[in-house]
């Protein structure tokens, strides 16, 4: 039924064992900041606006999908975030095995437009990587070679400070300081994005209750995103 919802839409498809809620509400917040309104369909309550799901007007939608059912190979993606695979759902899969395939083919059927962004911090994630037979995905994380990387972490009760090394290819390495302030472009970056919106974030500083550094480098999505087409510079 998802995917017969959103299949004439450019989606952002969120998917991973865990995280998935918390980085679908984080890209949001993109969009919304940007004010292009895309459609909201999230396993939590968003506190902007106070619900899981919003309709919106523009033709991006931003969703958690699930995977519990092998269900979310069938949501067509235009870009997608894999945050991690862990031995969940296995009454369905009967196998990791099963499970690591699913999210390989869910991987490869990125259109060549589009791009998923994985989690190299995610032992499983970095397993699945050498199956991939397409290179259309960048990495994010804390490990060393994440074309997102995130370095000097500190962490207190209520939010999360790092910077953000980009690497990615044609374009030259980044490193953006935390509390530096960043205005981006976000029809730039963003293939078939044709908003004249700027939004302002100051990178490395989320708030947040993060409590591993999993979930901080799922955060980093508030500020590397915006940075998938090539050949663009902040």
């Amino acid at each position: 039924m998802l995917a017969h919802i959103v299949s004439l839409m450019k989606n952002i498809v969120i998917a991973g064992s865990h995280g998935k809620t918390t980085t679908t509400s984080l890209v949001s917040k993109i969009f919304s900041k940007a004010k292009i309104d895309p459609t909201i369909i999230n396993g939590g309550v968003l506190n902007s606006f106070g619900n899981s799901a919003k309709l919106g007007k523009s033709n991006w939608c931003i969703l958690e999908s699930d995977e519990s059912d092998g269900s979310f190979i069938k949501v067509p993606q235009t870009y997608s975030v894999i945050t991690n695979i862990d031995r969940e759902h296995l009454d369905f899969y009967k196998s990791m095995n099963n499970l690591e395939n699913k999210f390989i083919s869910f991987i490869e059927k990125t259109p060549s437009f589009g791009k998923t962004f994985i989690c190299i911090d995610d032992k499983n994630n970095r397993k699945i990587l050498k199956k991939i037979k397409n290179n259309n995905y960048y990495t994010y994380g804390t490990k060393i070679g994440s074309n997102f990387q995130i370095l000097n972490i500190s962490q207190d009760a209520t939010f999360s400070k790092f910077d953000l090394k980009i690497k990615v290819p044609g374009i030259s390495d980044k490193i953006i300081k935390n509390g530096d302030l960043v205005k981006i472009d976000t029809g730039a970056y963003l293939d078939g994005f044709h908003g004249d919106s700027c939004i302002s974030i100051c990178v490395g500083e989320v708030s947040s209750r993060a409590k591993n550094l999993s979930e901080v480098a799922h955060k980093a999505l508030y500020a590397g995103l915006s940075r998938i087409k090539a050949g663009n510079t902040l």
